[in-house]
């Protein structure tokens, strides 16, 4: 079996944004940025790397280069708070103040705007299937939105303003069990049926089970959780605190009683090594190594059976975002080729669009479509193609701007009225034989001398 390579992609507030070699802890590639705040970062499709560095602006960097994109303007309507994609890669989750707004990649469409917290949004995730988005707020509220629900009521209401269209939209589950600012949320396995764990500011950390939408475990801590995380088989809960340590508790042999006190016992439940809180926690893909970032400018890799710190990266600033992805090949790649369609965010949906229009993308969509390698022979052959198929298409022109004026000229003849000349009658003089077009027989020369004599 071919072993797994995971990297790190990780951020701070000093402007580091780096990827790391998480056996070695080497760094693989630098992203010229500046202070990226917590929830503000992520990765998209392994095509793009995406954050925002204060402000309204989401920046993006191709996935194998230091410079971001300049042409494309992921520009929302306010300040970003925080942020995330879609496990399939077609949407963007983004709240500005205490709205939720999910904007689609490919067309830039703006297809939902709703708010359902009453202060700030602190934090956003999806379920592993993309259906559902999750939202905690400021005012302790926890908020699942069916994304199917967003989308269909964007049409539903269309042309009504935002504020109206917020109230008409309902959460799927509103969890009010937390007192104050959520820090961290995160989804297990399963979809609509998975296990949503939280985190928050008041020392808790809850389980609510997504298909009945009630909670399973509420666990006290003596400090401020900041971050959690579960392992792949959603055996053990990792919380990162306020005070540097990291706490963790089985799922195995949870307690009789819905509430429950964390006591450390032993240092069994404890990752000790941070002096700071940890603001961003994630694990490997094989799930053997946990990986922390914290506010004492340091990431820390450790060994989840046996609770040792393998590794320590020194970073220059205090750590905001923490991701554990498999190596992407592009990121070793000179040449961009990426599979995702990027355009500018609109604002707001165009009321007057068909919406039953089907966009069909070519590969020119594509950002990085000039820089596709192609043979020259081709190039050559397909310009005097090119040239030839413009030629045709002059000379075609030509012969239709003729036809079109002889036709006109025809019609406008056509259509003027026709004037009957009166014959002229030609009198010869009187002693002159009248003109004639035949010549006379014989009979009627004599018939005219005869009467000429008379005379």
């Amino acid at each position: 079996m071919a072993e797994i390579n995971d990297v790190i992609f990780t951020s701070d507030t000093f402007g580091n944004m780096n990827v790391w070699d998480l056996k070695s802890g080497t760094t693989l590639m630098t992203y010229k940025s500046s202070a990226i705040n917590a929830r503000c970062m992520d990765v998209l499709n392994n095509d793009y790397v995406l954050a925002v560095q204060k402000g309204p602006l989401i920046l993006a960097w191709p996935i194998n280069s230091q410079e971001k994109i300049q042409h494309i303007k992921m520009l929302c309507p306010g300040e970003v708070g925080c942020f995330s994609v879609s496990p399939d890669g077609l949407y963007i989750a983004v709240s500005i103040e205490n709205k939720l707004l999910i904007w689609q990649f490919a067309t830039g469409k703006l297809l939902s705007t709703v708010s359902g917290h009453y202060q700030r949004i602190t934090v956003i995730t999806w379920t592993r299937d993309g259906s559902d988005v999750i939202t905690g707020g400021e005012d302790g509220l926890v908020c699942v939105w069916k994304l199917s629900v967003l989308i269909s009521a964007n049409f539903m209401y269309m042309g009504i303003k935002s504020d109206e269209q917020s109230s008409q939209v309902e959460s799927r589950y509103t969890f009010s069990d937390h007192s104050i600012r959520i820090n961290d949320l995160y989804v297990g396995s399963g979809g609509q049926r998975a296990r949503l764990y939280t985190a928050s500011a008041d020392k808790t950390c809850k389980i609510y089970d997504l298909a009945t939408g009630t909670q399973l475990l509420s666990i006290v801590f003596d400090s401020k959780p900041c971050s959690i995380v579960v392992d792949p088989a959603e055996n053990y809960v990792f919380v990162g605190t306020g005070d540097g340590t990291i706490k963790t508790f089985s799922l195995l042999d949870p307690p009789r009683n819905r509430d429950y006190h964390f006591t450390d016992t032993s240092n069994d439940t404890t990752f000790s090594g941070h002096t700071k809180q940890v603001n961003s926690l994630s694990i490997s893909t094989d799930g053997t190594s946990l990986i922390s970032g914290s506010a004492d400018e340091s990431v820390k890799i450790w060994h989840i059976e046996s609770k040792q710190c393998l590794r320590t990266i020194r970073c220059r600033g205090n750590v905001t975002n923490v991701i554990v992805r498999i190596l992407p090949k592009k990121l070793q790649h000179h040449d961009f080729q990426p599979v995702t369609v990027l355009k500018n965010f609109l604002k707001r949906f165009d009321e007057n669009e068909n919406a039953d229009l089907m966009e069909v993308f070519t590969p020119d969509d594509l950002i990085g479509a000039d820089s596709i390698d192609y043979d020259d022979d081709d190039d050559d052959k397909n310009n005097s193609e090119v040239a030839a198929l413009r030629e045709k298409i002059q000379k075609l022109e030509k012969i239709n701007s003729q036809l079109y004026t002889f036709a006109a000229q025809k019609i406008l003849q056509s259509d003027e009225p026709k004037v009957t000349k009166p014959a002229v009658v030609k009198k010869a003089p009187s002693n002159k034989i009248p003109l004639m077009e035949k010549p006379l027989t014989k009979s009627q020369k004599k018939r005219l001398k005869h009467k000429n004599k008379l005379k």
